[in-house]
């Protein structure tokens, strides 16, 4: 009698046993197949239509950090020159390429046809010099240069007394704001650019002005619109 209480105990037992794992089996199955019939999250995919896009900036000063910063969180491939190799970061965004150059004017012949350029060199004498290699080429995209309405003047004449012409160069840089100067109390009053010299406001206001620029040049003429129609 106690052997047959023993073999019965061990039979209900295992009985028990094989039905929690029956149960947990099917609850697993169960939770699976509540999972296959979520569907999974929406992926946001955009599409940007600026490749290639490539920008150069000369100079890895305050304002070019920041330049670098802004564009390596946009669409373009950024190269980025300055003969002071110490004052790169140590890991820059993937999409900026890093040019430690002793010529930095001798890099101007390596940029690709249709390319925008900023120059903003720790030199004046480096910025002139860049400036009169870029506006030899007549395959470029934006030029600008960093610097007050005064500097613009300056290298304009210095431009000129050499012969060249520097009417595709934009100085200072950044966006437009068409507001009325204090003194000028005329409605068609020249735009202006943006006082603020905080490298991160030039760097956005510039980002800005070239993104602009770009759609600009990338929309359809009125004759190829026309002609599509």
């Amino acid at each position: 009698p106690h052997t047959a209480a023993s073999a019965a105990a061990l039979v209900t037992a295992h009985t028990a046993s094989t039905a929690v794992t029956a149960t947990a089996q099917a609850a697993q199955a169960a939770q699976t197949a509540q999972t296959a019939s979520v569907p999974a999250p929406a992926v946001m995919v955009t599409h940007h239509q600026f490749f290639p896009w490539h920008l150069w900036i000369f100079g890895a000063g305050h304002v070019g950090q920041a330049l670098a910063q802004v564009f390596g969180t946009l669409p373009c491939c950024v190269t980025w020159v300055d003969g002071r190799d110490a004052v790169f970061p140590a890991a820059p965004a993937p999409n900026v390429t890093v040019l430690h150059s002793a010529d930095p004017p001798g890099e101007v012949g390596g940029i690709p046809p249709g390319a925008d350029v900023l120059v903003l060199t720790h030199s004046h004498a480096l910025d002139l010099d860049i400036i009169l290699h870029l506006l030899r080429r007549d395959d470029l995209g934006y030029l600008g240069l960093i610097g007050s309405g005064t500097k613009a003047q300056l290298f304009r004449r210095r431009l000129a007394a050499r012969g060249i012409d520097a009417s595709a160069l934009v100085c200072p840089i950044g966006v437009p704001v068409p507001f009325l100067d204090a003194g000028a109390g005329a409605a068609g009053a020249p735009p202006v650019r943006p006082k603020d010299k905080h490298p991160g406001a030039i760097a956005v206001s510039v980002a800005a002005d070239l993104l602009a620029r770009r759609a600009q040049r990338q929309a359809p003429s009125p004759q190829r619109a026309q002609t599509r129609g």
